[in-house]
């Protein structure tokens, strides 16, 4: 009977211990689960500002859409981002904010874009250049500086009580700061932080691509016009020699004045181009709903007296309605029909086609011609800044029309590229979303 029961209690301690050993293995997957769960809705976020970031070209749109991600994410209420000052390094903040509600949050953003305030969170990230989480605000070590003081009592007035920080990044050096904060306590979430610290670096880049830009538009300006004044001064001084001293010059001295005249208008030609390319990439994009048919109509009317010198014979079908900037897009067909017009063979005269069609959620707009071609082997260099290509020589030109207008079209999220006309000559091809 012993036997009996000792057995007994063996199978039921065996089994009670198996039961244990599956609740811990359907608690460890559950826990698994979650995690990947969290894991994966991260990467999602990190995805889905990631294509915000690559779709800005400024940062303040990169921030708001940043900011909404990671308020919708974390379920917190209030975002806010700061920006480096890039001429003194002090923070300031952006007018770039979440607020679930406004009403609530009012005087705490207030009191955050008062000229003066120190922020103590974004303050640490900038002084150590890494995130700080902050769990409980009542656990955080005394804050001196009043104006600091005075913004985490409004906060925690309005309830807010944890927050949490990271840096926007170029290299090691912090560009911004965003911050974000919610009711109650909260804890660090490494895994979070690691992927707030990835978004860091890809707004950091956005911040580095605008400023650069800046900086581009900047010099292309005082290029322009340290460049220019002495062209312009050159001209004059080429024209009051010829005027007071015409008379007195034999042919070949004219000679030298009209080279000198056709330098100045060259690189009079080039600066101009030099601005347009780059205003092409940095400044704001005004879309509306444009008909491309009148584009290349306006085109064609800067363009007239090249069609009649070269009898020129320009066709034009049926185009599409996009939606674009009317001004920078008249500069692509511009580039694109001069250089038609332009690249054909000596006692050829230019035929030109204009064609478009839909493919698919994109309108395609195609330029023929029956000119010299360009070789297969050098279709992408043909879009490159400065480009000369063989067979090219006797043609004048500054090299930086493809370059616009291929810069152009990208900003509007479409592409050109150039294939071999079956007739003779090239097709440039330019594809844009339909609006």
């Amino acid at each position: 009977m012993t036997d009996v029961t000792n057995e007994e209690h063996g199978l039921r301690e065996q089994l009670e211990a198996e039961r244990k050993a599956r609740r811990e293995a359907e608690r460890l997957a559950a826990e698994n689960a979650r995690l990947l769960y969290d894991r994966q809705d991260e990467l999602e976020l990190l995805e889905m500002v990631a294509a915000a970031s690559n779709e800005a070209t400024a940062i303040e749109p990169a921030l708001g859409a940043a900011i909404v991600h990671v308020c919708a994410h974390m379920r917190w209420p209030v975002g806010h981002a700061y920006l480096v000052d890039p001429a003194t390094g002090a923070l300031r903040p952006s007018g770039v904010w979440y607020l679930e509600d406004e009403e609530r949050y009012a005087a705490f953003r207030e009191a955050s874009e008062q000229p003066g305030v120190v922020p103590w969170l974004p303050s640490q990230v900038m002084t150590t250049g890494e995130s700080a989480w902050v769990t409980d605000i009542d656990d955080v070590p005394d804050i001196r500086e009043a104006s600091a003081l005075h913004r985490v009592q409004i906060g925690k007035d309005a309830g807010l009580r944890a927050g949490f920080a990271f840096p926007m990044l170029i290299g090691t050096r912090p560009a911004g700061v965003l911050e974000f904060f919610t009711p109650g306590p909260a804890a660090t979430d490494p895994g979070l932080v690691h992927i707030m610290d990835q978004i860091g670096v890809q707004l950091g880049r956005v911040v580095e691509l605008e400023r650069s830009n800046a900086d581009l538009e900047a010099f292309a300006y005082v290029a322009s016009h340290d460049l220019a004044e002495p062209l312009r001064s050159v001209a004059g001084f080429v024209a009051l020699l010829e005027r007071q001293y015409g008379d007195r010059l034999d042919d070949r001295a004219r000679e030298f004045i009209a080279y000198a005249v056709d330098g100045v208008e060259r690189m009079q030609r080039m600066i101009d181009d030099l601005l347009l390319y780059a205003r092409a990439g940095t400044s704001d994009l005004r879309l509306e709903r444009v008909d491309a048919g009148e584009l290349v109509a306006g085109a064609l009317r800067d363009l007239g007296t090249a069609v009649a010198e070269r009898g020129a014979t320009v066709e034009v079908g049926t185009l599409p309605v996009l939606r674009a900037d009317p001004g920078q897009l008249q500069r692509v067909f511009l580039n694109l029909l001069g250089n038609a017009i332009k690249y054909t063979a000596p006692g050829v005269s230019p035929l030109v086609t204009v064609s478009g069609r839909t493919a698919g959620d994109d309108a395609e707009i195609a330029v023929a011609d029956n000119g010299i071609g360009i070789d297969p082997a050098e279709v992408e260099r043909a879009f490159e800044m400065f480009a000369r290509l063989p067979g090219n020589a006797g043609y004048q030109g500054t090299g930086l029309g493809l370059a616009i207008s291929r810069r152009i079209v990208e900003r509007h999220g479409g592409r050109l590229w150039v294939e071999p006309n079956a007739e003779g000559g090239s097709v440039f091809a330019l594809r844009l979303p339909l609006p």
